[in-house]
């Protein structure tokens, strides 16, 4: 919402669907679609771990953190 897109939820038998959608954009501007999804590998064992799973964390110039490029396709 804070980005300027008008946001619903819908309810399934698992998990909600999230989505926004931009309406302001000119009718000749392309469509753009964003699949992302939520799931992520559990969390145990905490001892494999190289920093706490919900704490993200920077290395390097890299961001560390638990599902945060869980969908390999890069914008």
């Amino acid at each position: 919402r804070g980005a300027g897109l008008d946001v619903s939820v819908e309810e399934t038998e698992g998990h909600p669907i999230v989505r926004g959608e931009y309406h302001d954009a000119d009718d000749a501007a392309p469509t753009v679609l964003i699949y992302g999804h939520y799931d992520v590998q559990p969390v145990e064992p905490l001892d494999l771990w190289d920093s706490p799973p919900f704490e993200p964390e920077v290395r390097d110039g890299r961001l560390y953190a638990r599902g945060s490029v869980d969908d390999k396709g890069q914008l």
